[in-house]
């Protein structure tokens, strides 16, 4: 019934593309640092873990982008969505060993 009634309403949002592209943008590397942090603490040395989160950020793209019918971003040329993962990974085991938790 809500479709129905503000359908014509959704169309005309302008910002809607942004903001999804904006949540896409935090999901990859969110996916890339869980898989990273649980095989750290799971005592995977830092490259398996660092390999480990790379494989979780660049599936959990392709799983969202299925799920919601699209192709996936990773299997686009000229798209670097396998790359955005690394960096949070990176500054992840930076801060935990500056905290002496690895």
């Amino acid at each position: 019934m809500i479709i129905v009634l503000f359908g014509s309403l959704w169309e005309d949002l302008t910002w809607w593309p942004l903001l999804v592209s904006a949540i896409d943008a935090f999901g990859q590397p969110a996916f890339a640092l869980l898989g990273f942090q649980l095989s750290i603490l799971a005592g995977i040395p830092f490259l398996g873990a660092l390999f480990v989160g790379l494989l979780n950020g660049i599936s959990g793209g392709i799983l969202r982008d299925v799920l919601v019918g699209d192709v996936p971003q990773f299997f686009r040329p000229g798209q670097l969505s396998g790359g955005s993962s690394l960096p949070p990974c990176f500054f992840m085991q930076r801060c935990c060993l500056l905290t002496k938790l690895v």
